[in-house]
């Protein structure tokens, strides 16, 4: 019976090291190659795969903003610096001269991530265009691409609808205009943002009563016309208005 008991304890003890084996195999595989994969800044309301920015939201003399990716790794934490590359892929619609992209970026030792900051630049032709900046990692001998190893940066001088409107402003603003969009910015001078208001409500009733006050002087200047948006619409600022 006791030799029985050994024989099942060194069968069990033989299955354990082998799953173990089996196990360190194949972290070691994993863990051979690091890998790198592109992400926008929350605080720049990206997207899953891009963050859109607009110039015509600010003063005539900023020429020139920082947008943000980052870079998150996929493997080990290195106990030395290590540097990376991204290339501009033929899909951009961005010109070279309309940003300043860094030649090399650096995982700094004991981190996994990194901010990649790209300057993108005021151009005269965005008044009424799009310029896309598509990046994607560049394998090299510290990384490889990690799964989403692409993200596009979208910048232009056109008002464009924030992209958390329907989720954070439209109760109180109404349907999205270009219009409207341009009257609640004017009509006060400390928010251009719009989709920094989410969840600030005394500054969205502030921007509301503003714009409502400036729409309703030009409405009683025009008896007949009123402010009407883009599609030939009279707007309005309120829960369901155009």
């Amino acid at each position: 019976m006791k030799k029985l008991m050994m024989l099942i304890g060194l069968i069990i003890l033989s299955g354990a090291l082998f799953t173990a084996c089996k196990k360190n195999d194949h972290d070691k595989e994993y863990k051979d190659v690091d890998r790198i994969s592109l992400t926008g800044d929350p605080l720049q309301l990206a997207t899953a795969d891009s963050t859109l920015f607009t110039f015509s939201i600010y003063p005539k003399d900023t020429t020139a903003y920082n947008m943000h990716v980052l870079a998150s790794i996929m493997g080990n934490v290195s106990t030395k610096d290590r540097q990376f590359t991204v290339k501009v892929l033929s899909s951009s619609t961005a010109l070279p001269e309309e940003y300043t992209l860094p030649s090399t970026f650096t995982i700094k030792a004991g981190t996994v991530k990194t901010m990649l900051n790209i300057r993108v630049k005021r151009a005269a032709r965005l008044a009424s265009a799009n310029a896309k900046l598509v990046l994607q990692i560049a394998n090299n001998d510290n990384f490889q691409q990690a799964p989403h190893p692409t993200f596009s940066l979208v910048f232009t001088d056109q008002l464009t609808m924030p992209p958390n409107w329907v989720s954070a402003v439209q109760f109180y603003f109404g349907t999205y205009s270009k219009v409207k969009h341009s009257l609640l910015i004017l009509s006060q001078p400390e928010y251009k943002d719009l989709s920094a208001l989410a969840g600030l409500y005394p500054q969205i009733f502030y921007v509301a009563s503003a714009g409502l006050d400036s729409l309703t002087r030009y409405n009683n200047a025009h008896p007949g016309n009123p402010m009407k948006n883009e599609n030939g619409l009279a707007i309005g600022i309120c829960n369901g208005c155009n």
